[in-house]
């Protein structure tokens, strides 16, 4: 079963949550002033929202490509841990 890493919403401590890749309906990396921002359409959890300290277009290129060879290839875990969530 193919599972990507995200960070848990927390105000006391790291912790992490792990979607499996079936329950994601989409998932895109856009790049915004320097940040990337991570938005996963999840089956169960409806659109989450994640975003990191920097980035720039580049990364969310190689962010893509990533994803994608992930979907084909036979690695079961994607780790994007470094993405905080983005309460809305």
């Amino acid at each position: 079963m193919k599972v990507i890493r995200l960070r848990r919403p927390s105000e006391h401590h790291v912790s992490f949550d792990f979607l499996t890749v079936k329950d994601i309906e989409g998932l895109v990396f856009t790049a915004k002033k320097n940040l990337i921002h991570l938005h996963i359409d999840h089956k169960k959890r409806g659109i989450m929202h994640f975003s990191t300290h920097q980035g720039s277009i580049d990364d969310v290129e190689l962010l893509d490509a990533r994803w994608k060879q992930f979907q084909t290839n036979e690695a079961i875990f994607f780790d994007l841990a470094w993405f905080e969530p983005i309460m809305k």
